[in-house]
């Protein structure tokens, strides 16, 4: 008898209630659809158009809406299962099996929800730098890199799901599912994915720290684009936490690792949304600070004249410049991203003599 209960002894009840969990969910579903319209509304106002990532972006908040629907539906079966595990419940209704059955069922499409989601996310801000960095020739074998390590992770994560037990059969769930070897390759599946999870959002850092360091723009906004990038580094905060306090105990606590993955989730969205705001304010400067009509050059400073008709560019007090991303003209970003050191502006000067110069002064 005591052998009999001494495993359900350990096992923590839910951490998280049935309604804190649905209510968290549906609550980041309406946030962040709210920052996916504004980002929406901002492409159309500024491009006219909406791109690739914002595709990735909408796919993942429809898989935000399926992970929290999902249990909306089950939130019944998985807190009869943390009760029954954790003893609290000791008398199973009849049906458990299958209540179980449903249960792991549904888990097992909040894993692939879960996954592609993040990983959605992650390809939109590959697919974000790589319009801003192309033509930085250094650029392109680091993205490719990360655009290869972040596809390769995301199949490990599917491959380190547990399709034993999510989706094997009812005597395989009440025998199997809980043997000791279960139980440790379930902490060691977690682990493992949320450090790759973890690993990909560095490396997406690095490629924009490396973007930043090339774009020959102020100090100003080098630090607003790096602000909004870092954000990033919450959802990291995010995934550490979920990890480490679901592994705490004896056993995962799912509710705990489902709370703080639906977090995740929406701040994850939320994070790609932001973007947009930099967007919006650096084509509304550009726009604010364009002269109006033909521009009078007569009175350019003496510093951009030289004896060789030549003047290099990066000397020359320009306030915005585009740069074609290959797509349309409305796709160019303010400031160009290459080195500007061996460009230069041609210019010609009519020398006029001094008695017409003297007449036209009269």
């Amino acid at each position: 008898m005591s052998s009999t209960n001494a495993p359900l002894a350990v096992v923590q009840p839910a951490r998280v209630g049935k309604s804190t969990l649905q209510g968290f969910l549906w609550a980041g579903v309406v946030v962040s659809f709210c920052f996916f319209m504004f980002r929406i509304f901002v492409r159309i106002k500024v491009f006219r158009r909406l791109f690739p990532d914002d595709a990735l972006v909408l796919a993942a908040w429809f898989m935000l809406i399926a992970y929290a629907a999902i249990w909306q539906w089950c939130g019944d079966q998985l807190y009869l299962s943390v009760a029954v595990a954790s003893g609290k419940l000791l008398m199973p209704p009849p049906d458990f099996l299958d209540q179980l059955e449903t249960f792991l069922h549904g888990l097992f499409v909040a894993y692939y929800m879960f996954y592609t989601l993040l990983w959605s996310i992650k390809m939109s801000f590959l697919l974000f730098f790589w319009k801003l960095g192309h033509n930085v020739r250094r650029q392109r074998p680091l993205w490719w890199s990360v655009f290869a390590f972040t596809v390769a992770s995301y199949a490990v994560c599917l491959g380190l799901v547990d399709y034993s037990c999510l989706l094997g059969s009812k005597m395989h769930l009440a025998t199997g599912c809980s043997s000791p070897h279960t139980i440790h390759y379930q902490y060691f599946s977690i682990r493992f994915a949320t450090a790759l999870d973890i690993l990909t959002d560095v490396c997406i850092i690095l490629v924009s720290t490396n973007i930043l360091w090339n774009l020959q723009i102020s100090m100003q906004k080098k630090l607003a684009l790096a602000g909004i990038f870092s954000l990033t580094l919450f959802i990291i905060c995010v995934s550490i936490a979920r990890v480490v306090i679901a592994t705490s105990g004896a056993q995962i606590d799912l509710t705990w690792v489902l709370f703080w993955g639906g977090i995740e989730a929406s701040v994850a969205i939320i994070v790609a949304c932001l973007a947009s705001f930099r967007t919006l304010y650096t084509r509304s400067e550009r726009s604010s600070n364009r002269p109006s009509g033909k521009e009078d050059y007569s009175d350019r400073p003496s510093k951009f004249r030289s004896d060789n008709h030549f003047v290099p560019l990066k000397n020359r007090g320009v306030s915005a410049a585009i740069i074609s991303t290959g797509e349309d003209s409305t796709t160019s970003f303010d400031e160009p991203v290459y080195s500007v050191d061996d460009v230069h502006v041609r210019q010609d000067f009519v020398v006029l003599p001094a008695a017409e110069d003297g007449r036209a002064n009269r």
